[in-house]
C-alpha cells in the first residue's frame, strides 16, 4: 500500500492538525503495547498473532531512513497495533489498555480519558467501504498512539503505536 506523506500508513488517507489542548500522561499505552513478550519472537502474517489480537508491521531500514532507491537492509519493526474482537479477522486483545479505556469505550470516552488528540482524521468513503476515524495522542515525545473508531458505533476497534517520524511517511 502507498503511504504518501501527509497520509495516514493504514489508509493512505489525508490527515487533519488538530491543536492540543492537553498534555495525555498515556505512557501506559506504550508499556501496555511495548510489553508483549513471547508474541515479539513470532513472524508477521503468524496466526497466532491474530488470535493474541496483535499486528507488527515491518518496513526495510532504507524506506524507514527515507534513502531513495531500492529498499534494502534488514527489516524494521515500525508499529505495533493491538485489535477488538472480530475487526478484520483478530481475536480480542487480552491485555490492557491504559486509564479505563476498552474496546468498548467511545471515541468521547477516550478523549475524556486522554484529553484532545493531537491529530484527528478518517471516516472518508470509497464506494460502501468506509474508513474509521482516528484520533492520534503524543507519548512521552517518544510514540505516537492511535486510537481508531468503528463507523457504526464509534467505539474503539484498533490502538496502535508508532514513532512520529513514521506517522509522517
Amino acid at each position: 500500500m502507498a503511504k504518501g506523506k501527509g497520509s495516514t500508513p493504514r489508509t493512505g488517507e489525508p490527515r487533519s492538525g488538530r491543536p492540543k489542548s492537553a498534555k495525555p500522561d498515556a505512557g501506559a499505552v506504550a508499556e501496555s503495547l511495548l510489553s508483549l513478550g513471547s508474541l515479539l519472537s513470532l513472524r508477521a502474517g503468524d496466526p497466532a498473532l491474530k488470535k493474541a489480537g496483535v499486528e507488527f508491521r515491518f518496513e526495510k531500514e532504507s524506506w524507514v531512513s527515507r534513502d531513495e532507491g531500492p529498499l534494502r537492509g534488514p527489516w524494521v519493526l515500525t508499529e505495533v497495533g493491538v485489535y477488538a474482537a472480530g475487526h478484520e479477522g483478530y481475536k480480542q486483545y487480552a491485555g490492557e489498555l491504559p486509564r479505563g479505556i476498552t474496546f468498548e469505550s467511545t471515541r468521547e470516552e477516550v478523549r475524556k480519558a486522554l484529553g484532545e488528540p493531537v491529530e484527528s482524521g478518517g471516516g472518508n468513503r470509497f464506494g460502501a467501504l468506509v474508513f474509521p476515524e482516528w484520533d492520534r495522542y503524543r507519548v512521552r515525545k517518544k510514540y505516537l498512539v492511535e486510537f481508531s473508531y468503528l463507523p457504526e458505533s464509534n467505539r474503539v476497534c484498533t490502538v496502535s503505536i508508532t514513532t512520529p517520524q513514521l506517522a509522517d511517511m
